[in-house]
Parts: C-alpha cells; sequence; structure tokens
C-alpha cells in the first residue's frame, strides 16, 4: 500500500513530464480534477530531457512518467544503460511531431531539380540530391538533431532519411539535443534540422529559422508516440493506485479530445510551468492548421495531434513492435525471439482496458503503411528488416 498521503488525505503520485503539447491529458489530469476525483494527489514534476526522466524513474525519484515509446522497451532490455523493467500502461495519444530543416537548407532543396514539394519523400529525395551536392563539394555531413536514442523521433527521421536514398549512419549526422534546446540550437547554427514533438518545430518556424517537411503522420499515421511508464515493481505494488491514475488520465484524454475545452486547454498549456508556448503556437498543434514556412505556408493537418477516444489510448503492443524493430535495424539491440516476444510484457493494455471497463481484445492489426509502402507485420519482425536496408545486424 502506498502510504505517502497529500492533499484532502489522497495518495501522492509523482509524475514527471516534458514541456510538450501531447503531456496535455497528464497535466489535465492533474490539473482539472480528474486525478483528485480518484482520491489521487497527482504531483507533476517538470523535466529538463528524456534522459532525466529516465534516470529518476529508474531511482525512484518519480513513480510514473510521460516516456517515448521505446524507453520501456530500451529500459527492460537494458539496452546501452541499466535493466530496469518497466511498464507502459498508457497512450498519450497518436501524433504530435514535425521534421524540420534550417531555412537555408530549405532554399537550397530548390536547387537540386527534384519537385520535392510535391510532399516528404520528395522533399527527402531533393535532400538527397543536395547531401551528395554537398560531399561532391567537400562540405562537411549535415548535422541533424533528435531528441533520445530511443524516441519515435529518431526513428522516423532515419525512415525518412532511409527512404529517401540517404543513410542515416554516414551521409549525415544524428545527434540528440532536449526537446526544449532545438530552437536555440538552430539559431545557434549547431543544427541544421530536427525531428521534434510540438510546440519546438512550430515556434522554429515562428522564429523564422525552420520550414517543416514532413509529419509525424506521413511517416506511420499508426507509429506509437508518448506513454505512461513506471517500474514493474511500482506497478505490482499500487495495482488500484495504478487503476484509478489510468482512469483519470482517461478521462484527461477524452476531455482534451474535445472542442469545447480547447481554449482552456491552450492556456492551460501556456502556463509557464506546463509548456509555456504563445497560445497563437499552441493552437497550431491543437487545430492541425499548421505554420510550416516563415513566409505563413499552412498544411492542414486535422489528424496531426490526437490525444484519444475511445481506445486509443490503450497501449499498441504491435506498433510497439515496430518500434523494437527500429531498435534492431539500426544495430541498438540485436535480434532476438525472445526480444519480439517480451514487448507484449511490457506494452499492457490490459491494465487501461480492466481501468476502463473496455472489452477484452483491444489491438486491431488494420495498420496502415509507412511511408514507403511497406507494411509492418509484427508476427514476422524478421522477414520485414529483410525488406528494409539496412538489414539486421
Amino acid at each position: 500500500m502506498n502510504m505517502d498521503r497529500g492533499r484532502d488525505g489522497h495518495e501522492v503520485v509523482r509524475a514527471g513530464f516534458l514541456p510538450l503539447v501531447d503531456a496535455a491529458p497528464l497535466i489535465v489530469a492533474a490539473r482539472r480534477g480528474m486525478a483528485a476525483a480518484e482520491a489521487i494527489d497527482l504531483r507533476l514534476l517538470r523535466q529538463p530531457s528524456w534522459a532525466s526522466i529516465r534516470d529518476r524513474i529508474n531511482v525512484g525519484h518519480l513513480d510514473v512518467a510521460q516516456m517515448l515509446a521505446g524507453m520501456p522497451l530500451a529500459a527492460s532490455l537494458g539496452i546501452n544503460h541499466l535493466k530496469v523493467p518497466t511498464v507502459a500502461s498508457f497512450a498519450f495519444g497518436r501524433g504530435g511531431n514535425v521534421i524540420a530543416l534550417s531555412r537555408g537548407l530549405f532554399a537550397g532543396l530548390d536547387g537540386t531539380g527534384q519537385g520535392w514539394r510535391d510532399g516528404p519523400l520528395a522533399a527527402g529525395l531533393a535532400l538527397r540530391d543536395l547531401i551528395r551536392q554537398r560531399a561532391a563539394a567537400g562540405e562537411a555531413p549535415l548535422v541533424l538533431a533528435m531528441v533520445f536514442p530511443f524516441s519515435s523521433h529518431n526513428y522516423e527521421l532515419r525512415y525518412w532519411l532511409a527512404a529517401s536514398g540517404i543513410d542515416p549512419d554516414t551521409d549525415v549526422r544524428i545527434v540528440v539535443i532536449p526537446p526544449s534546446m532545438m530552437v536555440d540550437s538552430l539559431r545557434a547554427g549547431q543544427v541544421d534540422g530536427f525531428c521534434v514533438g510540438e510546440p519546438w518545430g512550430s515556434l522554429a518556424v515562428d522564429a523564422g529559422l525552420a520550414a517543416i517537411v514532413a509529419l509525424k503522420h506521413d511517416i506511420w499515421p499508426d507509429a506509437p508516440e508518448k506513454v505512461l511508464g513506471a517500474r514493474k515493481v511500482w506497478t505490482e505494488r499500487h495495482p488500484d493506485l495504478l487503476r484509478r491514475l489510468l482512469r483519470a488520465l482517461h478521462a484527461g484524454a477524452e476531455w482534451c479530445q474535445d472542442p469545447a475545452n480547447r481554449d482552456d486547454l491552450v492556456s492551460l498549456l501556456a502556463d509557464e510551468a506546463h509548456v509555456g508556448a504563445p497560445v497563437r503556437i499552441l493552437r497550431r498543434a491543437l487545430t492541425g492548421n499548421l505554420v510550416i514556412h516563415p513566409d505563413g505556408t499552412i498544411r492542414q493537418a486535422p489528424d496531426f495531434l490526437r490525444f484519444g477516444g475511445g481506445r486509443m489510448n490503450l497501449p499498441d503492443a504491435d506498433a510497439a513492435t515496430w518500434v523494437l524493430s527500429q531498435m534492431m535495424r539500426w544495430g541498438q539491440v540485436d535480434y532476438s525471439e525472445q526480444a519480439v516476444q517480451m514487448v507484449g510484457e511490457v506494452y499492457r493494455a490490459d491494465l487501461l482496458a480492466g481501468a476502463a471497463g473496455f472489452p477484452a481484445g483491444v489491438n486491431g492489426r488494420d495498420h496502415a503503411p509507412l511511408m514507403d509502402g511497406h507494411y509492418f507485420d509484427p508476427d514476422n519482425v524478421r522477414r520485414y528488416l529483410g525488406e528494409l536496408r539496412p538489414t539486421v545486424r
């Protein structure tokens, strides 16, 4: 039993998050009464980086946290860090990431002869040709950033590059930068582009520094994004508390998805204690009316960011298996059937299903194809990897 009591005698849950729009269900559950209704004193602890989330979960400074889709998998496998069995029991929604290039680099695509305005893959092919021109002229490789080695941002950026004929490991340099440092890194000329969650891409466009060339939805509409992560031992010690927390988060996600609450949600996220971005920037992500270039060009993407609705908040083990396949593709972990089977022990849709009263059989397998036309088959990861380049290492 959790003996830590807070306001009104409610059980305290310490929850870590990063200043990102898709932290909204967690923020709403804490600030709009959903957690209190479940007798939980949900204390939000804003973190500077995903590494901080990982480390503070590992040592017990946080009970639960907003995590990148790959973090619970990497922790449970012990990839490049401590092995800490971790459970993902809630999905914060779908979408929310952008790939952006510096304004100068974006302008350079005009000189490649490619029709790069015809979509993300065409833009990638134009970038490929520009990279080849730079290499022939003896120029240094471009530097592109993502937020964490086990992030969907890393895998989406790599997938876009590889599908465009660019080797992410030899043709460019990929570095790790916390989301809140992306705009300043671009301004300082340290990076030439990045993949990041909102509001940081729109802030770069608003500052006249970048243009958005692709959205998460363009790479794979079904790709998982953020989840609620906790050490397995914590979930086993506090099953009732976790059940109540999941109900509160699900109610928060449903509240976020309701257009009638949008003004209130924007105001809540704009608070410096939460995301701290201007209202006009936050509205772009929430409405899907994205300004993708400093000249004011707008791309309408109504499905850019979805917080919930029915079963969307169930952590999808099939989609998480795709994340694991990308870890294997890029040499972060060797292929093994044991690792593939472990995904279902980490991504626990049954926990939210039980808490919210969903019926069994929650995860369908009608996923859309990825941007290059490949379909991901979670039942045959090895064959899927064999269709890609590079193959399993």
